[in-house]
């Protein structure tokens, strides 16, 4: 069978889960998400242990299965707070994508607020899986928590809504696995700073770099674009960044 027939074959049964569908209520889901009025569609690429997990759902779940499952078989969850766990038995896991959906009490998913939050200790943590995309045609890699194809343009900004309580002046560093042609600004409300990720290339690594400003306190975005360029098809991958406070 080609991919074309298999991804049709999947679409005649999956359909309801792509088409007309929205985007995830959660906007940093751990994998790929859709939603429509009163559900939640769970595209699931691996299912360890039968169990899927996710975390930030405030709405009430009244029922689960498996969009595959034409008898709609109602499988076991757990809902605990913004913690919610679901049962998915052997013989209904898919051979590519397995699609779970929840029916919630809710039109419109009510999400835990996900805004990301100043470390008590005064750091601030920027990673990419918390991160919007200026152009959402830029990839996400959800098994490696990495950017792709990321560094071919310079309107590919990462956006970071952070809540910043302690301001001041801090040292960043980068995990990624370095590219000696690229460089980014990673810009604050009263600062920018270029940053050149360069090294081995081998493996995503921690780098330091030089130090940036934030002079507000409350809610901010910290922005990343590229500046120096590479191909748009490259390797470079950044996982996220860490902003520590210099006394």
């Amino acid at each position: 069978m080609n991919s074309i027939t298999a991804i049709g074959d999947w679409l005649a049964v999956n359909g309801e889960a792509i088409y007309g569908a929205d985007p995830s209520p959660l906007k940093f889901p751990p994998f790929a998400i859709t939603s429509k009025p009163g559900k939640i569609y769970l595209h699931m690429e691996d299912i360890e242990d039968n169990t899927v997990e996710v975390h930030g759902i405030l709405s009430k779940v009244k029922k689960a299965y498996c969009l595959a499952d034409e008898s709609q078989q109602a499988l076991e969850f757990r809902q605990k707070k913004e913690h919610f766990s679901v049962t998915v038995p052997e013989e209904l896991i898919q051979e590519r994508i397995t699609v779970v959906v929840l029916e919630i009490k809710d039109e419109e998913a009510k999400v835990i607020d996900e805004t990301l939050q100043q470390e008590p200790e005064g750091t601030i943590l920027l990673p990419v899986a918390k991160c919007d995309y200026v152009h959402r045609r830029i990839s996400y890699d959800y098994e490696e928590k990495t950017t792709r194809h990321w560094g071919g343009s310079s309107h590919q900004g990462l956006v970071w809504t952070v809540n910043v309580t302690s301001p001041g002046t801090f040292q960043v560093k980068s995990e990624d696995n370095s590219n000696n042609d690229l460089s980014f600004n990673l810009i604050t409300p009263s600062d920018t700073l270029e940053i050149f990720p360069q090294g081995t290339g081998r493996g995503i690594t921690e780098k330091t770099h030089g130090k940036i400003q934030i002079d507000q306190e409350g809610i901010i975005q910290i922005l990343a674009y590229p500046e120096r360029t590479i191909s748009h098809f490259n390797s470079f991958r950044l996982k996220g960044l860490e902003l520590i406070p210099v006394e």
